[in-house]
């Protein structure tokens, strides 16, 4: 087995990159409340691999939860594309 470590310095650098801003609907509230939604769950991969910026984006509450939602679909890795999942929830929001 391996250990899955997660880098609040990485998660950070992404909310800053992003202007702390969700990526799908553009909530923003005082450089809070986003969270960092990884595109390849960890909790799906079969490897270890180190996590990069390009991983990552960042999702307000509403949208993260979705993004989770369309994961849990039968055609959930279709929403493990960056564009697929932010022209999903732009519908969805």
């Amino acid at each position: 087995g391996y250990r899955v470590y997660r880098s609040s310095k990485l998660v950070e650098e992404r909310k800053v990159l992003d202007g702390h801003t969700c990526k799908a609907c553009d909530f923003h509230f005082k450089n809070k409340i986003v969270h960092v939604h990884h595109i390849d769950p960890l909790s799906e991969r079969k490897t270890p691999r180190k996590t990069t910026l390009d991983d990552l984006i960042t999702l307000c509450p509403n949208c993260h939860y979705l993004a989770h939602y369309l994961l849990r679909l039968r055609k959930g890795d279709d929403y493990k594309d960056r564009e697929v999942l932010l022209t999903k929830l732009r519908e969805i929001t």
